[in-house]
């Protein structure tokens, strides 16, 4: 990990998500309802697409994943 100065980091367990989640592409439609739904603002459109950007600074709350009404969004 790279802080602002581009010095490498030591990542420390605390950094390490709890759990991974991911979009299934074959299944957005990229309606954006994740996007409203997350309280951190870690999703975004990008080249249509929807993407993540932070899986540490997620608290796993589930907003995004229930807000997709074609389950593309999946939490392990």
């Amino acid at each position: 990990m790279e802080n602002n100065e581009g010095k490498i980091l030591e990542q420390t367990e605390q950094d390490i998500p709890k759990t991974l989640w991911t979009i299934d592409y074959s299944k957005c439609t990229v309606c954006g309802e994740c996007v409203v739904a997350c309280k951190r603002g870690l999703l975004k459109v990008k080249d249509k697409r929807i993407i993540i950007t932070s899986q540490i600074d997620c608290n796993w709350c589930g907003d995004c994943a229930g807000a997709c009404a074609s389950d593309a969004i999946v939490l392990t």
